[in-house]
């Protein structure tokens, strides 16, 4: 089965992977119709699981996605499974609404370890840069934990070329996840896909 290198990590995965997204953004699936749609990903050859402690509805249901897909992996060998999981922002009410201090990032990251019921995260994202935080704080926080053993490569969402330039100053960045498809072609045409 085709294989690609996930950024510069020695991890292969299937080029297409499961968002998870929607197994809990607009209220939840059932629980078993939930694990089903993993469980036909993962024997359709998908090894790569992307999800967010907020999808979910809203604050009451942080980390609901990431308890779904640990309750998938039980039942199967998940040593070739990738968990890309994301912290940074919050749902008050469902709003989405961005969180980048260094003290959210840590208590979102330790709540995503004990939901996914890992000892460390594979891949953890910045959500997207907080306004109201020093980028490199942000950033800063996530190479700690890294440091600490909670999480072995660190991504970003939702950035452009400035704040992945300064990023790269702080850490090694694995991957950027950016919002960009066949309607919505910004980062095509600034130039961010082939930067």
């Amino acid at each position: 089965m085709m294989r690609r290198t996930l950024g510069n990590t020695d991890i292969e995965v299937f080029p297409i992977g499961l968002g998870a997204m929607p197994l809990g953004i607009r209220g939840s699936l059932p629980l078993q119709d939930a694990v089903d749609v993993i469980h036909a990903a993962i024997d359709a050859g998908m090894n790569f699981i992307d999800t967010a402690n907020v999808y979910c509805t809203d604050n009451q249901d942080i980390g609901l996605n990431e308890r779904t897909i640990a309750q998938a992996l039980k039942s199967i060998n998940r040593n070739d499974i990738v968990v890309a999981t994301k912290g940074g922002l919050v749902r008050p009410q469902g709003r989405w609404e961005r969180r980048g201090s260094p003290q959210h990032l840590r208590s979102a990251c330790e709540k995503s370890l004990q939901d996914l019921d890992v000892e460390v995260i594979t891949l953890y994202q910045l959500h997207a840069p907080d306004p109201l935080v020093p980028f490199a704080d942000s950033v800063g926080e996530l190479a700690r934990l890294q440091s600490e053993g909670k999480v072995l490569n660190i991504g970003l969402s939702n950035v452009g070329h400035e704040e992945l330039d300064e990023a790269i100053d702080i850490t090694t960045i694995t991957s950027v996840q950016n919002r960009c498809n066949i309607n919505f072609r910004v980062d095509i045409t600034n130039g961010f896909i082939t930067y």
